[in-house]
Order: C-alpha cells, then sequence, then structure tokens
C-alpha cells in the first residue's frame, strides 16, 4: 500500500469515529511523513502489523469500532479504493503489455534488419564475384575475339576486293621483303600512272598510295614517287619521305602522327635486313590508337584494276 493510500484509510477512520485504546478520537495524520510522526500514537504501526507492510487485519480490527450507521459509507469508500487501485494496478500491466510488444516489435524489425543485411551482402559478394569473373573473361577473350573479328574481317574485305582490285602480295612478316623479294613480283605487274591506286593493309591500318607520274610497277616498288591518303577517296598529298633509300614506302619519322597518331606510314620492305613490314597495325582512324612502331609486320598489297 502506498502512502497516499494508507494517509485515506486513516483519514476514513478518525472521520468516522474510530478511538484508540485511550479513548481519544484519532486525529488526521498531517503530511506524507506520517509513518515515522510519533503524534499518530502507533495508529500507523498498527496498520502496518509491525512491518513495513500493509496488514488487511489490522485495518479490520480497529474498523470494528467504527460507528454501524456509518459502515456501509466506509465500504463504499474502501470498494470505491480497490478500483481505484485496480484501475493503477490494470494501467501498469497495460503499460508493461505495450512494453512487451514494443520490444517485440522491436526485436522482429532488428532481426529482419539483420536477415535483409546479410542477404544484401550476400548479393554484393556474389554481384563481385560475378563481376571478377566477367572481367577475367574478358581479359582472357577480348584478344582472340579481337583478333577473330580483324581475320573475318579482312577475308571479308579480301572477297569484295576480287573485283576492282589485283591482289600483288600477301606477307607473313617474318620473310625479308628486299629487292630481291619484290623484283620476282612486280617484273610481271603492268605499268602504273596517277589514276591507278595500291592500296597496303598492314593490320587495322589501311594505306592508300598514287603513283606521280607514269612508271613501272618496279620503280614504284623501290622509289619513292608517290603521294599517300589515309582513305581510298581522301586527298592525297606528298608524305615527307624516308632519307634512307634502302626502306621502300613509309615516311619520316613522326610525320603522319598528326594525322593519325602514327610514328611512320606503312614501309613494304627494306634492304637493311629487317623482316615484314613496318610499323603499325593500328591508329587512330584505324583501331582507335597507334601501338608501338615494328618491323616484323604481317601484311597484303592490293593494284587497282
Amino acid at each position: 500500500m502506498n502512502s497516499q493510500t494508507l494517509l485515506l484509510i486513516v483519514g476514513l477512520i478518525n472521520i468516522f469515529g474510530l478511538n484508540n485504546s485511550s479513548d481519544q478520537v484519532l486525529t488526521p495524520v498531517p503530511n506524507n511523513n506520517f509513518l515515522n510522526d510519533k503524534s499518530s500514537n502507533g495508529l500507523v504501526k498498527e496498520l502496518l502489523g509491525g512491518h513495513n507492510e500493509f496488514s488487511g487485519s489490522s485495518l479490520v480490527r480497529m474498523l470494528a469500532e467504527v460507528d454501524p450507521n456509518k459502515l456501509e459509507e466506509v465500504i463504499d469508500l474502501l470498494v470505491a479504493l480497490v478500483q481505484e487501485t485496480e484501475d493503477d494496478r490494470n494501467k501498469l500491466i497495460t503499460e508493461a503489455e505495450n512494453a512487451d510488444s514494443t520490444l517485440k516489435t522491436a526485436i522482429t524489425r532488428h532481426e529482419e534488419a539483420v536477415s535483409a543485411e546479410e542477404e544484401a551482402e550476400g548479393q554484393k559478394n556474389q554481384a563481385q564475384g560475378a563481376n571478377v569473373t566477367a572481367h577475367k573473361n574478358l581479359e582472357d577473350l577480348k584478344p582472340d575475339l579481337d583478333n577473330e573479328i580483324l581475320v573475318l574481317e579482312q577475308v571479308i574485305e579480301d572477297l569484295q576486293m576480287i573485283d576492282g582490285w589485283e591482289l600483288i602480295a600477301t606477307v607473313d612478316g617474318t620473310e625479308t621483303l628486299n629487292t630481291e623479294f619484290w623484283n620476282k613480283i612486280c617484273v610481271s605487274i603492268r605499268a602504273i600512272n596517277d589514276a591507278d591506286t595500291v592500296y597496303v593493309r598492314m593490320g587495322q591500318v589501311k594505306d592508300y598510295y598514287k603513283p606521280i607520274n607514269d612508271i613501272s610497277f618496279c620503280d614504284f616498288l623501290m622509289t619513292k614517287q608517290f603521294t599517300w591518303s589515309s582513305t581510298l577517296d581522301g586527298s592525297y598529298q606528298v608524305p615527307e619521305y624516308n632519307a634512307n633509300s634502302d626502306y621502300f614506302g613509309g615516311s619520316e619519322n613522326d610525320w603522319p602522327k598528326s594525322i593519325d597518331g602514327r610514328s611512320y606510314i606503312s614501309f613494304w620492305g627494306t634492304n637493311a635486313g629487317h623482316p615484314g613490314g613496318c610499323c603499325h597495325a593500328s591508329s587512330t582512324i584505324y583501331g582507335g590508337s597507334p601501338d608501338d612502331s615494328s618491323w616484323g609486320q604481317p601484311f597484303t598489297m592490293y593494284l587497282s584494276n
């Protein structure tokens, strides 16, 4: 029993005429510190049964001395007090149940959040694994696929050029393409003029050459008397020829750099002992960016009909 309830009971006893053992009417307890107040003449201690707990038997014993005419009123007030106490208890029970429900909901949401986080973590790990695999496949397979595409495009172009172009030579990049090599080929080719075009395809790069004057095909190959364009129908210009007379075709170093990023336009041979052609299999126009220049490049040469 709380202090306010006990204070109310003591007040009722005083109001309804309960006398103490000295036949003195009890006075109401003056404040909430009445539990230790000696002026209460031991009533509180008696109600508590000598302990700090409420004693119902003590209260009944004392209420037996109440005026019988007023007892019903006391009972009604006590019933009301019971109801109030029950209401307080039920309120606390409801608050505890609500707290239980809130905690249960919070635990459920936490478990769901943990589960969702674990699922998201699994999905992230799976995506990372797929990403690694995809990039590994790209790294491993792209060069072969790029080469396959290049070969197929070259085959298509070769088939398309059957009509209107004559195949002069296809070299694999290991042969020495010196004067002796080209003399065996050019001796059977007609003389050409500025209406003719010599097309050299080296990797993805396409170079187009035209003779400046009427000239034998052998002289065209082994002397520098040509104009050049990066496209068949483009603007042909005289390049800055390479000063080394042992190199066939080509240009001076960095001459085409501002045009397509390469160091040289294509050479189709040399008497200096290098194998194959030179120098690039790609450029900014063909392939996206120039590769490093080197000899040993395979290529195909055509002459327009």
